[in-house]
This record gives C-alpha cells, sequence and structure tokens, in this order.
C-alpha cells in the first residue's frame, strides 16, 4: 500500500499540486528505514526464534521525534532495543543481521505496514503544509482511502512493490495447495 507511487499520488492530492514528491518520499523512506534497521533485525529475529517480544508493534509512534514527526529518534530507538537486547541470542542477531545485509530488497519492503502508517500520515502533511502553507491532519480513514486501491490505479508494470506482493502472494497459495 505505501508504495513510493501510492504515496506520490497521495501526497499530489492532499497539496493539491501537480508536483512530483517522488524524489523527496525515496529519500524519507531511505532515512527511516536505515533509522529502524535495528528494530526490523529484531523484528525478525523474534518472529524466526519466537522469542515473545513486541518489537515494531502496530505503530511507529513510540519512536517518532515528536508528536506530528515523520522522523525516526535514534536514542528511543536505540534505548528499546538496548531494553529488548537482553532477551535474545547474540548468534541469532548475528544470524539474521547477516541475511537481512545479504536481501537485496528495499529495507522499506521488509517493514511492517502498520508501523509505518502514522510516519506516512506525517510524511503527507508535512509535503501538504509545504506546498500549501496550510497543515493538512491525516486520519487513517482518510489515508485508508486515498491508498488503498493504489495498485489497480497504477499504471508502472515494473513496480518492485507490486511484484514483491505478487511473489508473496505466490509463495503463499503454493504453500496451501501443497
Amino acid at each position: 500500500m505505501y508504495c513510493p507511487t501510492n504515496l506520490n499520488s497521495a501526497c499530489r492530492k492532499t497539496a493539491r499540486s501537480d508536483g512530483d514528491f517522488q524524489v523527496e518520499i525515496m529519500t524519507w523512506y531511505d532515512e527511516f528505514s536505515h533509522a529502524c534497521k535495528e528494530l526490523l533485525v529484531y523484528d525478525i529475529a523474534n518472529h524466526i526464534y519466537s522469542v515473545g517480544h513486541a518489537i515494531f508493534g502496530d505503530n511507529c509512534c513510540q519512536f517518532l521525534q515528536g508528536k506530528n514527526s515523520r522522523f525516526l529518534d535514534a536514542s528511543r530507538v536505540a534505548r528499546f532495543v538496548e531494553s529488548v537486547a537482553p532477551a535474545f541470542a547474540a548468534i541469532d542477531i548475528d544470524s539474521v543481521r547477516l541475511a537481512l545485509n545479504k536481501d537485496e530488497r528495499p529495507l522499506r519492503l521488509l517493514i511492517k505496514g502498520h508501523f509505518l502508517t502514522n510516519a506516512v500520515m506525517h510524511m503527507i502533511s508535512d509535503f501538504a503544509e509545504a506546498y500549501r502553507s496550510k497543515r493538512v491532519k491525516v486520519s487513517h480513514e482518510f489515508l485508508y482511502g486515498m491508498i488503498a486501491d493504489g495498485c489497480g490505479n497504477c499504471s508502472n508494470e515494473n513496480c518492485d512493490d507490486f511484484l514483491t506482493l505478487k511473489t508473496r502472494l505466490q509463495c503463499a497459495l503454493e504453500a496451501v495447495w501443497a
């Protein structure tokens, strides 16, 4: 749902602009993904090794720089990782980190969508404010309405996000029918 093309469309509509936000969106995604990479390592390890900690949870609010920020606070992330690290075996974390570093997919494709939602809402608000000089509050319902059918409206046949989704769906179907 949160592919750059979808988000670009939502930003354009919210900002009432025909400008292209793609570069800013990718820059934000790169920064956000880099800032939560260690959380991603622990989230994957948590699932693989059944440690029992909620790493990403349902949203990123506890890790944001502020109430309306789209950026993660590195010190909040570090404190959280430090608090859960004793529950994990170092060898398991190293194994996940190694596998993650070998994975060629962009990190944003591996981050839980619910975790991204609040940061995405703030990003759209920020871009709209920059172009309209007016703060626009983006709610969950508004965001969902703007992007829920995005892949159906997209003309990019080589979209990495769509191809990843298609591959995951095919694997799930094969597992069901196997």
